[in-house]
């Protein structure tokens, strides 16, 4: 969506990335959605948030995150963005990534990067997403799923392979020990 790009230069300087249901939809076959998520490290998430603000997006309220991810959603003119900040090494890590992986025009979370945010959300919707983006994945992408996983989610490694095997049951693939 073209208010997409505008929306997203509306948080100026501020290193940022797609994340949420328009960076899913990179990694597996599209889903819909309405509005954008934008990351950023948690430090950086009240310049952003003052960006927007003097950018003419009004404050709608505070995300309900877990795992140290905090966010705000903003509206204006009828769009909405969600802007969630990611904590310590790990929010570094996928902001400096995500530079280096400009989709249509946009850094975009990295599949890694990606797995390890929905891993945190833990959502539905988030797990939902995770099965169809893992199952899709090749050798080499899940390798390196795993390494971010590992740094920064270990205890959640389980999880992570069994929404591998699912995904790879929908898309009617081999298991993953079979790669």
């Amino acid at each position: 969506m073209d208010w997409w790009t505008e929306a997203l230069a509306s948080l100026g300087e501020v290193r940022h990335a797609v994340a949420g249901a328009v960076a899913a939809n990179t990694y597996m076959p599209p889903r819909q959605t309405a509005d954008i998520d934008a990351a950023v490290r948690l430090p950086d998430l009240p310049g952003a948030e003052e960006a927007l603000r003097q950018a003419g997006w009004t404050r709608l309220g505070t995300l309900r995150l877990g795992g140290g991810l905090r966010g705000s959603a903003w509206g204006r003119a009828g769009r909405e963005l969600d802007l969630r900040g990611l904590p310590g090494r790990w929010g570094e890590e996928a902001i400096t990534a995500a530079q280096r992986n400009v989709v249509d025009g946009r850094p975009t979370l990295t599949l890694e990067h990606l797995v390890v945010a929905k891993l945190i959300s833990g959502r539905a919707v988030d797990v939902a997403d995770l099965s169809r983006m893992l199952g899709a994945a090749s050798a080499e992408a899940l390798a390196a799923v795993r390494g971010a996983v590992t740094r920064h989610l270990p205890d959640a490694r389980d999880d992570l392979e069994q929404l591998i095997v699912l995904g790879r049951l929908e898309y009617e693939l081999p298991p993953p020990d079979e790669l």
